[in-house]
């Protein structure tokens, strides 16, 4: 059996379940719970609230886009505001400081191949969210250094974030994720795990695990997979943001 859950503020400790079944979500607002967010501003803070946007739960790492170079193919990075700190590259964006992550687990290791987030109105995945841009980015940054490096297994080669912007047209284009990422998105290749590597050092601090463990990449097989995602909202127009959602896919084998 399948299962896929969403949680925040994601430590070796402990993790806040936002619970999708139960009609959890996730909020943006201002400096506080309940402060609109100004129009083509970025949000301040970041909550587990009811699926409409309503009664305050826990409050989660507030993750704002900053600066996206434009082309996306541009070598320059884009830059993120953390829980309002300074502004640093997306690249040192360490995943315990994600909005999100979300979880795959089955009962067989199997292949996590395809992972693809589309931020949608929730009523189809053809149509864009309404009124709000949305800024997605994948960390693959398991060392909570931000002096360290990104994984090179990987959904995307370059550090900018995706935007989900109405004034595209069309239809949403899917974001990639990274396939088959392992748990806690441990998961990378050899050039990663190599001994005298800061990875391969920092694997080598965790209980029952191996560097050869992780370094399978897309052909990795798991019982757990884990992305984790930094999520960013700014209004096109004034008003409760209500048709908007996040939809996750993914093939397994």
């Amino acid at each position: 059996m399948a299962t896929i859950s969403f949680y925040g503020n994601v430590t070796d400790e402990s993790q806040d379940l936002i619970d999708h079944t139960a009609g959890s979500g996730i909020g943006f607002f201002g400096s506080q719970f309940g402060v609109p967010v100004a129009i083509t501003e970025t949000q301040q803070t970041t909550w587990v609230t009811t699926e409409n946007g309503g009664n305050a739960g826990n409050q989660l790492n507030n993750t704002s886009m900053f600066s996206n170079p434009q082309p996306a193919e541009s070598t320059v990075e884009g830059k993120v505001k953390i829980n309002g700190a300074d502004p640093i590259n997306l690249s040192k964006l360490p995943n315990y400081l994600t909005t999100l992550n979300i979880r795959f687990e089955h009962e067989s290791p199997v292949i996590a191949s395809q992972p693809k987030i589309v931020i949608w109105d929730r009523t189809s995945i053809t149509n864009y969210a309404v009124d709000v841009i949305t800024y997605v980015y994948e960390a693959r940054h398991p060392l909570s250094g931000q002096d360290k490096t990104n994984l090179s297994h990987r959904g995307k080669a370059a550090n900018h974030w995706t935007s989900f912007d109405p004034a595209a047209g069309g239809d949403p284009i899917p974001m990639s994720l990274t396939s088959s990422p392992g748990p806690s998105g441990l998961n990378s290749t050899v050039s990663d795990t190599g001994a005298g590597t800061d990875y391969f050092e920092y694997l080598s601090t965790l209980s029952n695990v191996s560097a050869t463990d992780f370094n399978k990449g897309s052909a990795g097989t798991f019982m757990r997979h884990d992305w984790y995602v930094a999520l960013s909202s700014s209004p096109i127009e004034i008003g409760q943001k209500t048709e908007y959602g996040l939809y996750f896919t993914v093939d397994y084998l």
